[in-house]
């Protein structure tokens, strides 16, 4: 039967409606398995956060047992703050300088989210540490490294050294090692601080 006489036949209707819809069912097959291998690769290749104590990486996670009676002091749990993360020793002399600068700024700055987390080295004593930190009336949080993770974790090479974390959990800036002290470096301190605030 010809193709113009099959048009006019009841069954040749049937014949080009089964036809069409067969093609049109093709066609989607085509759309789907266009999104399924095409689409759903580029999304599995979005690469998550990057983690580490580089600036804009979410800064490593920090836990340490708490001085005071505090418990273990965990960088999680501060997230929604501003943080700034301070790598210190008792031995160490520009460590012991600048910690009257950090518990200033927190007092200073705490109305405004401001976290201080002070991190111990784990080449110091809980005794010693203990002690200065009574004698200095330190107010913020301050854990020990004990296994010194958390120095590896942040590639500590000098004390003190502080990092500065928005309140999204990421590094802001390069650390500064050296420390905060004398008139300038609380100055210094204080535009790190209001940088961060920002």
């Amino acid at each position: 039967m010809s193709p113009s006489r099959l048009a006019r036949s009841p069954v040749g209707v049937v014949v080009l409606v089964a036809a069409g819809l067969g093609l049109a069912m093709a066609a989607v097959h085509s759309v789907f398995l266009t999104e399924a291998t095409e689409v759903a690769p580029q999304q599995a290749i979005a690469s998550p956060s990057r983690v580490g104590p580089d600036q804009n990486h979410v800064a490593p996670p920090v836990e340490a047992a708490g001085y005071g009676g505090r418990g273990t002091l965990t960088l999680a749990s501060l997230r929604g703050h501003p943080v700034v993360l301070n790598f210190w020793a008792s031995w160490c002399p520009s460590c012991r300088a600048e910690t009257a600068l950090l518990e200033d700024a927190y007092r200073r700055y705490h109305v405004r989210r401001l976290m201080v987390l002070g991190i111990d080295a784990r080449t110091d004593t809980w005794g010693a540490s203990a002690l200065f930190l009574r004698q200095q009336d330190v107010t913020y949080p301050v854990g020990r490294d004990t296994e010194g993770t958390i120095a590896r974790s942040y590639r500590l090479a000098d004390l003190p050294t502080t990092y500065f974390i928005g309140a999204d959990g990421r590094v802001v800036g390069p650390p500064i090692t050296g420390g905060f002290t004398g008139e300038a470096g609380a100055q210094e301190l204080d535009r790190d601080i209001q940088q961060l605030l920002q």
